[in-house]
């Protein structure tokens, strides 16, 4: 589970137009916190990967939890300071409750009281959505020029082929590689007039 705490704070402050002067006050470091407590007091094998952080600080106050996602710039931040590390989370939490049974009306019920919670999960099944449909139609590009690029190579190879045979010299060498070169922007196919050879 990859909580995402810079979001989290942003969607609040953009909600209520509050600054939190203390990161131990960022609901974004709250959630993670939280969620990390139910799922170790419980046993739960989950790993949770903390992410989206915007400073430092933010880092220091999730210290032990079981992967952090940051970027190179905090990171260099981190490994210019000196001093001790304190832990804050620990994985040995006792559980106040034990989870009852809830419904599948129920926890939608639940789900709805939380508006960010809402917001942010429709946001991210958005996003994700797009950013496949846009993989899906690079990959779909890539698979079509390597089709046509593997078209042309074996036309190449055909054209050679039928060159040493007949020992003519249907195309030099030079020329070949000129065309090679520009054939992405040549949107006819090729023809030999001299030896009536078209690929």
């Amino acid at each position: 589970m990859s909580p995402f705490v810079g979001r989290i704070n942003d969607w609040y402050r953009n909600a209520s137009s509050q600054e939190f002067c203390e990161v131990e006050s960022e609901p974004g470091i709250k959630s993670v916190r939280a969620i990390y407590e139910y799922y170790k007091s419980l046993n739960y094998p989950t790993i949770i990967m903390a992410a989206s952080f915007r400073n430092a600080e933010q880092v220091l106050a999730l210290s032990g939890c079981d992967r952090l996602t940051i970027s190179p710039t905090i990171l260099q931040n981190l490994s210019q300071r000196t001093g001790e590390v304190v832990r804050k989370l620990n994985p040995d939490v006792q559980a106040a409750y034990r989870p009852l049974p809830l419904s599948e009306a129920e926890f939608y019920w639940q789900h709805n009281l939380d508006a960010m919670a809402v917001d942010k999960l429709a946001e991210g099944i958005r996003l994700f959505a797009q950013d496949t449909e846009k993989l899906q139609n690079k990959m779909n590009n890539e698979l079509q020029t390597l089709s046509l690029s593997t078209r042309l190579c074996n036309c190449l190879n055909l054209i050679c082929s039928i060159q040493h045979q007949m020992k003519v010299n249907l195309w030099t060498k030079n020329n070949c590689r000129r065309w090679l070169m520009n054939w992405p922007n040549i949107s006819k196919p090729l023809t030999l007039s001299t030896s009536s050879i078209a690929c």
